[in-house]
């Protein structure tokens, strides 16, 4: 198969890019060979972080000597870019990983492209609601015995004994359930395109002799239940490029009763004759693809075959009339996926997003810029196409894995997963519109449910030009509801905030009415909201 791919599709992509009205910036620290120390000429390049507010850095080194050595390495080039951002500003909200050599952006064949790799990746952002802290839990694990670990807000972790093998493990946790809290590290409550309610959200790490860990066996989160709804799910979550994070069902369920993969493969039956889901495929694709970007042809291949042999899951009408606008990083990596599903379909929708990141490439080939790729499975062949399904409770038993366990007063969870984690429900059963909001260019937006604990940063997509405005469009909020509405922007070095109340309507919003503050009344205030 010959590369294909290389029309440009933006229109539904950016048409719905979730970001700041302040603009993220992003600059490269390079270093030398077994290096750590910042350099004049690349502290040069931090002069910008005199302005920001949230810093995020990840560090990075290329693929000479061992994992262990090398995840050392970057976590020293990290600390070293930490300390001067302290130096410039000890207010700026920072938040540090760092990943060795896992994440080159090439192949490290030469001495010139191993120099890229050595480097830490420094995104910012200007947004004086991003300056409120949040604290740090810290907990030390006993591996010889089970361990149950009760956070302020009331979360529990539970850690079974050996989790970390022999090691010496720390355990961080920071909470995020209150207002003030979960804007503090810009987070929302959304998925893909899709509105979602957090019964609590945390941020845990691992570390052992200051090196990141993970458990061998899987940990059970639980989260104060008050909301009785029974369609909580496990979610992780990872930093997008707007600074967000983008929610997602864990990947990797770790339990479920039911066979998820049935042994047996469904049948495609078309044109009055039964053939096998690679014998449909060399007749006819079931569907097209478009992007900005060569797919080569092994990533291509491997993507097709996949998508023949995992189908048989999704057979229930969800594959059918269904579109996927992906998102690939320079890096190559997948950083946001989205489907054509509203909340009537919301099983649908994430296990057609688990079907899709099982099948794409780990990771794509580096690009100058971000790729990004149309996949529409609404195609003649596939519209045409009839199908048979042997295991009814395979689709059943698929998306029942990510589902939550209740006790009387918890919600449980369990998960290796350790990071971003959210404990979430789709809002289902009401009808989703677009919300717009009109505020000024340098301000940033953002919205909360009054009935739902839901929390949504701003998203823009309109430049009035010479205009002072931008508009800010809140795409799948609930028709019709009571919302919280927080503006805050800077000014001559001044802060300045506006709360206003209203129901989510067709007519866009106007009028915020601002209020100079300082970054412990801006913290107060977010505190004090009645949500």
């Amino acid at each position: 198969m010959k590369t294909i791919l290389k029309k440009l599709f933006f229109t539904l992509v950016l048409t719905y890019s979730v970001c700041f009205a302040a603009q993220v910036k992003t600059v490269t620290i390079y270093f030398d060979k077994d290096k750590s120390i910042l350099t004049n000429g690349e502290a040069q390049k931090l002069t910008g972080l005199k302005s920001a507010d949230l810093v995020v850095l990840k560090g990075h080194a290329d693929s000479d000597g061992s994992d262990d050595y090398n995840l050392r390495l970057s976590k020293k080039r990290v600390d070293a870019v930490l300390a001067y951002v302290q130096y410039v500003d000890k207010g700026i909200n920072i938040e540090a990983d760092y990943f060795g050599k896992k994440k080159p952006v090439n192949d490290n064949k030469d001495e010139k492209e191993k120099s890229v790799n050595r480097r830490v990746e420094v995104s910012y952002v200007e947004d004086p609601m991003l300056r409120c802290k949040v604290p740090v839990q810290h907990f030390e694990v006993d591996n010889s015995k089970e361990q149950v670990f009760t956070c302020k807000h009331g979360t529990r972790v539970h850690i079974p004994e050996g989790a970390f093998g022999d090691k010496k493990v720390d355990i961080s946790i920071s909470e995020y359930y209150t207002a003030d809290e979960i804007f503090a590290a810009n987070l929302s409550t959304k998925s893909g395109r899709l509105p979602i309610e957090t019964a609590g959200m945390i941020n845990i790490t691992a570390e052992s002799d200051g090196v990141p860990v993970q458990p061998a066996k899987a940990l059970e989160y639980k989260f104060p239940r008050k909301n009785k709804s029974q369609d909580f799910k496990f979610f992780e979550g990872t930093r997008d490029s707007a600074l967000g994070i983008d929610w997602q069902v864990e990947k990797d369920p770790v339990e479920s009763n039911e066979t998820i993969v049935p042994d047996n493969r469904f049948v495609y039956q078309g044109n009055g004759q039964a053939f096998t889901t690679k014998a449909v495929l060399a007749r006819n694709l079931p569907f097209k693809a478009t992007s900005n970007i060569d797919l080569k042809d092994k990533e291509l291949s491997n993507f097709l075959e996949q998508v023949t042999v995992k189908d048989r899951i999704l057979c229930a009408g969800c594959l059918s009339k269904t579109r996927v606008d992906i998102t690939v990083n320079k890096e190559g990596r997948i950083t946001s996926l989205k489907t054509s599903y509203t909340d009537k379909n919301t099983e649908c929708d994430r296990a057609i997003q688990q079907f899709i990141r099982e099948c794409l490439p780990k990771r794509f080939g580096a690009n100058t810029e971000n790729a990004y790729i149309f996949i529409d499975f609404d195609s003649v062949a596939l519209a045409k196409t009839t199908y048979i399904k042997p295991v009814d409770t395979a689709y059943t038993a698929y998306v029942s894995a990510y589902k939550a366990k209740y006790e009387a007063d918890m919600i449980v969870t369990s998960s290796r997963q350790l990071g971003w984690i959210n404990c979430d429900r789709f809002l289902t059963g009401t009808k989703l519109e677009r919300f717009t909001v009109e505020a000024e260019k340098n301000a940033s937006v953002r919205l909360v449910l009054k009935k739902y604990k839901s929390f949504f940063g701003s998203e823009y997509t309109t430049d009035f030009g010479d205009s002072k405005l931008y508009k800010f469009n809140f795409s799948q909020i609930p028709a019709d509801e009571e919302v919280v509405l927080i503006s805050t922007k800077k000014e001559d070095g001044k802060i300045f905030l506006a709360v206003e109340e209203t129901k989510t309507s067709t007519q866009a919003f106007t009028k915020f009415n601002y209020k100079a503050v300082t970054t412990e009344q801006l913290a107060e205030a977010m505190k004090n909201l009645k949500i």
